[in-house]
């Protein structure tokens, strides 16, 4: 159908790859066989197409007239599709390779081979947007592919993630996508690896609507696309993990956001009311329970400060429950229940006297000067 292709005509004229999405139906192989005619004819490239099911120009010897000079290869078994791929850059020297219905793992790697060697893919393939793609394991390696990530404390806390987050494998395949939403209405992605990078962050996307109007015009609209956090979760972020977290340098501490007041977070868990070494309440007189520190260096260094705390026996009766870094990393049972019980928890690099004076210091000069009375 002449014209078909208006609305993305600047785009494959551009010499950058092109997936173009939509439910069965909804015009992908008319655009497709529009896009090899001009490509061929008014751009005067050298346009293969791979044409597994004889849906662009037929299944005769004589191609169809609406591709223009666009040379077709039948493909005999339309499992060996991606070998016909492969076969066409290899022997025929094409600027331009149009593929119908990509919809296995191995037309997905031949495309990314053909797309590192220089040659502009046009393909289309079923799914209504860029999200069914990115979660369609089959597909994904179009757009980049996804993978799982292990990220550090401080690039979480950084990210204001979970730990165990989805990121894009590696460049995509397709430089642009386009989704079909209505005969003349498409949505397009221009920068499909950003789109990813933000889709699995959960980051609103900028996209761009194109709708051809009844007089010929096309109006264009950029708009936001609400971020899709819920459809990439991974292992949360487990709050403990952020036991040896340190202060901004404006001197406040990294918290996790929109707590509730039960201590339960987003997703659901629940966590203690944990706070570093460097957090400290203003109390008159606060109770401390030492797990797995020498009792009386810290009775000798509360005595040297003279400062407003009392050392107690039971943790059932603490205020604030400290301990040293490698017994929090073993996680016992009392460090547990603290953490349930709701017990605010200071971690302590080592169990010297050295780093309980700098916390008890810390300790001291909180109580002396708070903030509230700078």
């Amino acid at each position: 159908m002449y014209g078909s292709v208006r609305l993305i005509e600047d785009l494959i004229r551009s010499g950058k790859s092109v997936l173009i999405l939509g439910r069965p139906g909804v015009g992908k192989t008319t655009i497709l066989r529009e896009t090899a005619r001009v490509l061929a004819d008014e751009a005067e490239k050298r346009v293969v197409i791979v044409d597994t099911s004889n849906e662009i120009a037929g299944d005769g010897d004589v191609p169809h007239p609406a591709i223009g000079r666009a040379r077709r290869m039948q493909v005999g078994n339309s499992s060996l599709q991606h070998n016909v791929m492969i076969e066409g850059v290899e022997n025929h020297m094409p600027e331009v390779i149009v593929i119908d219905e990509m919809s296995t793992e191995l037309e997905a790697i031949a495309a990314r081979t053909i797309a590192e060697r220089g040659v502009q893919l046009v393909a289309t393939a079923h799914g209504n947007s860029l999200t069914n793609v990115v979660s369609n394991p089959t597909l994904s390696d179009l757009v980049g592919g996804t993978q799982t990530v292990t990220l550090g404390d401080i690039e979480a806390r950084r990210r204001r993630t979970q730990k165990t987050v989805l990121e894009r494998k590696h460049e995509p395949t397709f430089d642009i996508v386009v989704e079909i939403r209505e005969r003349n209405v498409v949505t397009i992605h221009p920068e499909v690896g950003t789109a990813v990078d933000r889709m699995l962050r959960g980051i609103s996307i900028p996209q761009e609507t194109r709708r051809l109007q009844s007089n010929g015009l096309v109006e264009t609209k950029i708009e936001e696309m609400p971020g899709t956090e819920s459809e990439f979760q991974s292992t949360p972020f487990d709050i403990s993990d952020l036991t040896r977290q340190r202060p901004r340098r404006n001197g406040e501490l990294n918290r996790p956001e929109k707590t509730s007041t039960n201590g339960i977070n987003r997703s659901g868990g629940n966590f203690s009311r944990y706070e570093t070494d460097t957090a400290i309440t203003n109390e008159s007189t606060t109770s401390v329970f030492a797990f797995g520190i020498p009792k009386n260096t810290i009775t000798d260094v509360i005595a040297e400060l003279n400062v407003p705390v009392t050392l107690v026996d039971f943790k059932d009766v603490a205020e604030i429950f400290v301990t040293t870094k490698s017994h929090y990393s073993r996680r016992p049972s009392a460090i547990r229940k603290a953490e349930r019980d709701g017990t605010t928890v200071h971690v302590l690099r080592r169990g010297t006297k050295e780093q309980i004076t700098q916390w008890v210091g810390r300790f001291f000069k909180e109580k002396t000067h708070p903030k509230n009375q700078q």
